[in-house]
């Protein structure tokens, strides 16, 4: 009943037209972008990215925490959210996918996973000394003038007291300002603040799945730091810092050069394209990741191989940042090299294609350590960690 019931919803948001109601396979519709139609429906409308978005805001009061977001973050969670649909889902890069595609898909299993059918189990407690906002226009008067808040303008506070269990829209909340004046408000204007990360259980907090909002807040959190002169967009030079620089200046300039959009003289990534980043080196084993990421190796644009010569370039700045963090100073370029190769073990020896690393089902080990040196000495020390215990076992 409840996947017939999301079903019913997804139909109702679905704006994009089936290539099945197109007149030929030339029309074009403005506005309106053509997917592949769904199996079991071939004439319901596919998913846009805003369609999506307009999806999980409707299930937001059954996510749980997601439905505590303070209202300045709701557009960055959906734009989070419907991203790793359309990274993953939209295989054919139209910008829709059918109904079918996106109830079938394992990004939307994890979104169920965050789902309660009744809204009142998504609410937490947050527990006394606990991190939380609330709305501004709640706060007094000399505290904050009503003619200069925002509608969607919050301010921290922390938990001194709750009515009852703490987890009822009803219960009343007694709050502690910075200033130190307490404010009692209902729980439904208690909201997250990611302080609250510290209070709150690892089962709550679901830091394992996308969808959880302690995840996306740390995921935009660091967005933010990247972003040093605050303008919303990163640069190569902000983007080489992500990960304290573990990842290649090759890397960093490849994503740059083939996935980040030039606009006007400026190639900067918005937070849209670096959530595509995100998803592509923290999945590395699925398909629409391998393709990411394939295409940063494939320097020579042959689009089905990549010549051994080529990926030496990566094993080369791999060996320069793990020589200069001094976390290993005698591994040769060629050491590293001779290493891929072999976990990939391609057909041809002096190029390795797509179908080779698919094949050898390495690719969420070997695809990683190709673009960041701590990623390659991670991979390293579990490499000798457990050939150190299988020598101790056969003693």
């Amino acid at each position: 009943m409840l996947l017939f019931r999301l079903r019913v919803q997804l139909e109702m948001v679905a704006s994009s037209l089936p290539s099945a109601l197109k007149k030929n396979t030339t029309e074009i519709l403005v506005g309106k972008l053509a997917c592949s139609p769904s199996l079991t429906s071939p004439f319901s409308n596919g998913l846009s990215h805003s369609d999506i978005e307009r999806f999980i805001g409707e299930l937001m009061p059954n996510l749980r925490l997601v439905c505590d977001i303070p209202p300045w973050m709701k557009p960055y969670y959906l734009c989070h959210a419907s991203r790793k649909f359309m990274f993953m889902c939209d295989t054919r890069n139209v910008g829709a996918l059918s109904i079918d595609a996106f109830m079938k898909s394992d990004v939307f299993s994890e979104l169920l996973r965050m789902f309660e059918t009744d809204p009142t189990e998504s609410l937490f407690a947050f527990p006394v000394g606990c991190p939380v906002e609330i709305p501004a226009r709640l706060v007094e008067p000399q505290s904050a003038p009503a003619t200069t808040v925002a509608p969607d303008e919050t301010v921290p506070c922390t938990v001194v007291s709750f009515d009852n269990g703490g987890n009822i829209y009803e219960d009343m909340y007694t709050v502690s300002l910075e200033s130190g004046v307490t404010v009692t408000v209902p729980r439904r204007f208690i909201y997250w603040n990611s302080g609250a990360a510290d209070f709150l259980s690892e089962e709550a907090l679901n830091m394992d799945n996308w969808f959880s909002l302690p995840l996306m807040d740390r995921i935009y959190d660091h967005f933010t730091q990247l972003d040093v002169d605050g303008d919303g967009v990163l640069t190569v030079n902000e983007l080489y810092e992500y990960s304290n620089r573990s990842f290649t200046k090759l890397s960093i300039d490849r994503v740059f050069e083939c996935h980040v959009p030039t606009i006007g003289t400026r190639q900067i990534m918005d937070f849209k394209t670096y959530l595509d980043f995100v998803i592509a080196t923290e999945h590395a084993a699925t398909s629409a990741a391998m393709k990411y990421i394939w295409k940063i190796l494939d320097l020579d644009c042959t689009k089905t191989y990549v010549e051994v010569k080529t990926l030496y370039c990566f094993c080369k700045e791999l060996s320069n940042e793990l020589r200069s963090s001094g976390l290993m100073n005698g591994l040769s370029a060629n050491s590293i090299l001779s290493e891929i190769v072999d976990m990939i073990n391609p057909e041809w020896h002096e190029r390795i294609t797509f179908e080779d690393v698919v094949r050898s089902g390495q690719q969420s080990t070997v695809l990683p350590i190709l673009l960041s040196y701590r990623n390659f000495y991670a991979y390293d020390c579990r490499e000798q960690t457990a050939a150190t215990s299988s020598d101790e076992y056969t003693d």
